[in-house]
C-alpha cells in the first residue's frame, strides 16, 4: 500500500512565540479583540488543547491552497520503474515526455514555478511556523515547501519534478 506523500508531522508543544503567534491569529480569524484571543491562546497551551485549536485554522489554510495554488507532477526519466508501477498501470502505462530546459528549474516562469522534489527524512513543522503562515504570507514559504515540494524519504526513486503555480488553469502559447 502506498502511503501519501502529502502528509506531514506537527510539533504542538508550545515554544516561547506560540503565545503571541497563535492570539495574532485567533484575533484575525475569529474577530475577537486582543485581549480575549490572548486569553483564549493562553487556556489552549495551558490546558493542552493547541492541537483542537490549530486544526480548524490548518484546515482553512488546505483549503485556500487547494483554490490557489495549480500542481503539476513529472518524472525526470521515461525508464523509472516506480513511477511505472505507482503511476503507470504497472507498466501499461503512456508516457508522454515534455522537454524543460535545466534553467527553469527553480526560476519563475510566468508566475509559476518548476522544482524539484525534495526528500527529507522527515516532513517535520512547528505549529508556530504553520500559525505564522497563516497570518503572514511571507512567511508561508516553508510550509509550502514542506506540504508542496518534497515527499517522504522513501519516495526518492522518484525522482519528481513539480510544476506550482499560483493560479490555476495556466496557458502556454
Amino acid at each position: 500500500m502506498i502511503r501519501p506523500s502529502f502528509i506531514w508531522e506537527c510539533d504542538y508543544s508550545p515554544s516561547g512565540s506560540t503565545l503571541e503567534i497563535l492570539a495574532g491569529v485567533l484575533s484575525s480569524s475569529t474577530r475577537a479583540s486582543a485581549q480575549q484571543a490572548m486569553q483564549r491562546a493562553a487556556a489552549a497551551i495551558e490546558g493542552r488543547h493547541l492541537e483542537p485549536i490549530a486544526h480548524p485554522i490548518f484546515e482553512a489554510m488546505m483549503t485556500q491552497c487547494r483554490a490557489e495554488i495549480g500542481l503539476a507532477c513529472f518524472g525526470t526519466s521515461d525508464d523509472n520503474n516506480v513511477l511505472w508501477e505507482r503511476y503507470g498501470g504497472s507498466g501499461a502505462g503512456v508516457c508522454i515526455e515534455v522537454e524543460a530546459p535545466g534553467h527553469l528549474l527553480n526560476s519563475h516562469l510566468l508566475n509559476s514555478h518548476l522544482y524539484p522534489v525534495q526528500y527529507p527524512t522527515s516532513k517535520r513543522l512547528h505549529v508556530d511556523q504553520l500559525l505564522s503562515s497563516y497570518k503572514d504570507r511571507s512567511s508561508a514559504k516553508l510550509v509550502y515547501e514542506v506540504a508542496l515540494l518534497s515527499k517522504p524519504f522513501g519516495w526518492a526513486p522518484e525522482a519528481e519534478v513539480r510544476f506550482v503555480s499560483t493560479r490555476q488553469h495556466v496557458a502556454f502559447a
